[in-house]
């Protein structure tokens, strides 16, 4: 799979931030669809340098289950510091071990 690097800007505010700590950084990207406008109860949370929309979370998370959609692929990005794949990776572990599965 041939990845691009590009970059995001996270939305204040957002548990994406809260996750990453980082403002902006950079991610892998392989996706060639992107929601245009979230339905419901989602919320656009980062989007790309050309402004498509790269994650998206509850607008209002407080007593719901853990949710947080990405386009790019944590699992596969080079950097595996990067805070946009390792502390990804890690909440959704810490998420997974509180369902006690």
């Amino acid at each position: 799979m041939n990845d691009r690097v590009h970059g995001v800007t996270v939305e204040p505010g957002s548990q994406l931030l809260e996750i990453t700590g980082m403002a902006s950084g950079h991610v892998n990207s392989s996706h060639h669809q992107a929601v245009n406008s979230p339905g419901g109860e989602l919320v656009i949370s980062a989007r790309s340098d050309d402004g498509v929309s790269e994650a998206l979370e509850w607008r209002e998370p407080a007593g719901r289950p853990f949710l947080l959609l990405v386009q790019w692929h944590p699992e596969r990005m080079v950097d595996a510091e990067n805070p946009f794949a390792k502390n990804i990776m890690q909440r959704f572990v810490q998420e997974i071990a509180k369902t006690g599965i």
